[in-house]
């Protein structure tokens, strides 16, 4: 008989042994275990984690800098979608300045 997984499980990630033995977890901890991979948002989550906290920037630089990364983030993951054919627009050819065909061999070009 199996378990019903709560709504919340997904927000939960087993600690490495390690943390469990020293009792300390930093960010680089919650990166790995939430599978963070994207360089942008891993700045960004440390960032918004330990804002003001680092000793040489305020809490508002920090949040300020975060929404640049989450900016960046989201122009990696938008360079990653496909973009479907059907997306393609055929190439429309200019109406002739010359003779006014829009299929002219020689567009522009005295004839």
């Amino acid at each position: 008989m199996s378990e019903k997984k709560k709504p919340n499980d997904k927000y939960k990630k087993r600690l490495p042994k390690r943390v469990l033995d020293e009792g300390v977890l930093d960010v680089y901890d919650v990166i790995v275990a939430y599978q963070v991979t994207c360089p942008a948002r891993q700045n960004a989550i440390k960032k918004l984690l330990c804002s003001g906290q680092r000793g040489h920037k305020d809490t508002l630089t920090d949040l300020e800098e975060a929404a640049v990364n989450i900016d960046r983030a989201i122009l990696l993951v938008k360079d990653t979608i496909p973009v479907e054919d059907t997306a393609v627009v055929p190439e429309r050819h200019q109406q002739c300045n010359i003779c006014g065909n829009p299929d002219c061999s020689e567009p522009n070009q005295t004839h």
